[in-house]
């Protein structure tokens, strides 16, 4: 504690013995803050962050939303192989397919076309909310296409 008898004047400056200087005392009373000036630079800064990560942010949710999408055509594509190995042939009957879920968060599966040899699963589903529909294909080798991507749109 500084006592104030201590207090020496040096050059406008209150010194101690000690040679601690101490400038800008507030009186008792007075309240600390942060000026204006202050809180607008800090605003000003989040909001450049903000700015700069939101867009970020929003890719990486809607790829792992494709992730969705890519997983669940896995599944299809291995109903699909259980159910030609107990009847033959592929169907587009998707009650006959173990697993079958018609949606997966923003994403609706079908099957396009199906014979003996061939199929093709489709997944669509707006993942970002734009105009731009999202669609995932795969075929009876395991072929996955992306044919429209709404993530780089």
């Amino acid at each position: 504690m500084i006592d104030k008898c201590l207090r020496v004047p040096y050059n406008g400056k209150e010194m101690t013995r000690s040679g601690i200087f101490h400038m800008g005392r507030r009186e008792e009373g007075a309240q600390a803050g942060f000026s204006l000036i202050e809180l607008l630079i800090a605003l000003v800064l989040v909001g450049l962050l903000a700015a700069i990560g939101l867009p970020v942010y929003s890719k990486y949710v809607a790829r792992s939303r494709q992730a969705d999408a890519k997983a669940q055509l896995t599944q299809i594509r291995q109903a699909e192989e259980i159910f030609k190995f107990q009847n033959g042939t592929y169907t587009t009957t998707t009650a006959s397919l173990s697993g079958w879920r018609a949606t997966v968060g923003r994403y609706t599966f079908s099957i396009a076309a199906a014979d003996a040899t061939t199929f093709t699963a489709s997944a669509q589903g707006n993942i970002d909310s734009d105009a731009t529909i999202d669609v995932w294909t795969m075929d009876q080798d395991g072929t996955l296409t992306n044919t429209v991507n709404d993530v780089d749109n």
